[in-house]
C-alpha cells in the first residue's frame, strides 16, 4: 500500500490526501482544522463515501476560512448580553455541553443576521468546551455531541 495515494485503503488518509482538502488545510489558520476525528465525522456522515466527504470537508474549511466562526461576535449581544436566549450553560452527566434556549426570553429574535451570528458563536463555544475538556482528559468521550434544550 502506498500512503497518501488512491491505492491507500485508509479512508481518512484518502480524504486528507485529496488535493482540494490539502489546499483548504494549507489556507486554514485554525489549529486542528481537519484532524482525524473531524475527517471521521465527515466520513460517517457520508457513509464512507471518500469523494463526498472530501468535497464537503474542503467546502467547510473554505467557509471557516472566510467566515471565521470562532471570531464572530453577535452585534446585538455587544449592546445587550441578554439579546438572545441561547446559551451554553454547563455540562450534563454525559460530559456534553448543554445549550439552552427559551425563545420567550429573547429580546432580539427577529433579526436573522444577528440570530445566525449568535447561533454560530454559541455552537463554536460548545465545540471549544468539548475540545478543551477532551484535551485535558476531563472527558472520556469524543468531542462530538452537545445537549440542546429548547423551551
Amino acid at each position: 500500500m502506498v500512503r497518501g495515494t488512491a491505492l491507500d485503503t485508509d479512508p481518512v488518509r484518502q480524504v486528507l490526501s485529496c488535493p482540494a482538502v490539502r489546499a483548504a488545510i494549507d489556507r486554514c489558520d485554525e489549529n486542528n482544522c481537519a484532524n482525524e476525528a473531524c475527517v471521521q465525522r465527515f466520513l460517517r456522515h457520508f457513509e464512507g463515501d471518500v469523494q463526498a466527504a472530501s468535497k464537503s470537508l474542503a467546502d467547510t474549511l473554505e467557509w471557516r476560512r472566510k467566515t471565521r466562526p470562532h471570531e464572530i461576535v453577535c452585534r446585538d449581544c455587544r449592546r445587550d448580553p441578554h439579546s438572545h436566549a441561547l446559551r451554553v450553560v454547563g455540562i450534563d452527566n454525559f460530559e456534553r455541553p448543554v445549550i439552552v434556549t427559551d425563545f420567550s426570553q429573547a429580546m432580539h429574535r427577529f433579526d436573522g443576521e444577528t440570530a445566525m451570528q449568535h447561533l454560530t458563536r454559541s455552537i463554536e463555544d460548545a465545540i471549544a468546551i468539548q475540545t478543551a475538556r477532551q484535551n485535558r482528559g476531563a472527558s472520556l468521550l469524543k468531542a462530538e455531541q452537545s445537549m440542546w434544550l429548547a423551551d
